[in-house]
């Protein structure tokens, strides 16, 4: 949905006129291009202070366009996202398009979709971040306007905490575990657990262990909002990330309880996540 239309749909449901809701704001005039669309592109200060005058928080309305849009969205990002394995796909191509259809309509969507799509392209993770820089700073610079993140912006900081600078992670970390808390209480409970072992392994690649290691601990704590049974890959996970980062930090460690971890990470997960996760541990010991 465009934005007017979505605009005009708000003002209409709190029965303000157009005059009412372009005053001091900007002109009739410009408010009816807005919503007939003949404006198709609207300022953050102008829309911020429409969704003032509507009572209405940005997170709130971009909660509603994501639902009004979602069934159009979802099939272009799984067909999208499916064709990122044909040898003839051009991700390039792709990207330069729906930067194209960012700058247009202000939707963050499009920038996200390509950080899936190039994620999801094999590339390795360091041209990734680099080409990707746009998207980036666009993204971050969206998010530090937020005063609150919905459910749209967890699932992007759970996924790809990494695209974010560290400065930004660093003075929002807690605000963001705040929210994803409050998420989990409404039943939304893998999205700080994800969040914290994603950071967790950027920490890890990036080398800083004892910062890895601090992650960790939170991931640990958040364990005990959740009930046991349904935490067992969780644990799992803690346990072997909190095995790796005393690895690289030169700590001793006990080989037979390495040993019963593997042994149940096989039972639980599978040989295959058992010899990946063997295979990165291998890694550390190696480069000490």
């Amino acid at each position: 949905m465009h934005d007017g239309e979505l605009i005009k749909k708000l003002r209409v449901s709190r029965k303000l006129t157009q005059s009412q809701l372009a005053e001091g704001i900007c002109s009739k005039t410009s408010l009816v291009g807005i919503e007939s669309r003949t404006i198709k592109k609207i300022s953050f200060l102008t829309l911020m202070a429409f969704l003032d005058r509507l009572n209405i928080t940005l997170t709130e309305y971009e909660s509603l366009r994501n639902q009004l849009e979602e069934p159009r969205k979802t099939r272009k990002t799984r067909n999208l996202l499916n064709k990122v394995q044909e040898e003839d796909f051009d991700p390039y191509k792709e990207i330069a398009d729906n930067r194209k259809q960012f700058k247009r309509t202000a939707d963050l969507y499009y920038l996200v979709l390509n950080i899936h799509m190039y994620w999801k392209s094999h590339v390795k993770p360091d041209i990734q971040v680099e080409f990707l820089g746009y998207e980036i700073r666009m993204i971050e610079d969206y998010f530090m306007k937020m005063k609150e993140f919905g459910r749209y912006e967890l699932d992007l900081l759970a996924e790809f905490p990494f695209i974010f600078s560290d400065s930004f992670i660093e003075n929002n970390y807690l605000k963001i575990k705040k929210r994803m808390r409050k998420a989990m209480k409404s039943g939304y409970d893998q999205c700080l657990f994800l969040f914290l072992k994603n950071l967790t392994v950027y920490y890890i690649d990036k080398k800083r262990y004892k910062k890895a290691r601090s992650i960790n601990e939170d991931m640990y704590r958040c364990l005990a909002l959740k009930p046991k049974r349904a935490a067992i890959y969780e644990s799992l996970m803690s346990d072997y990330y909190r095995h790796l980062i005393a690895t690289a930090l030169g700590e001793p460690t006990e080989e037979g309880e390495c040993q019963s971890l593997f042994a149940v990470i096989e039972y639980t997960l599978g040989k295959e996540e058992r010899e990946e996760l063997e295979k990165k541990l291998l890694s550390i010991q190696t480069k000490r």
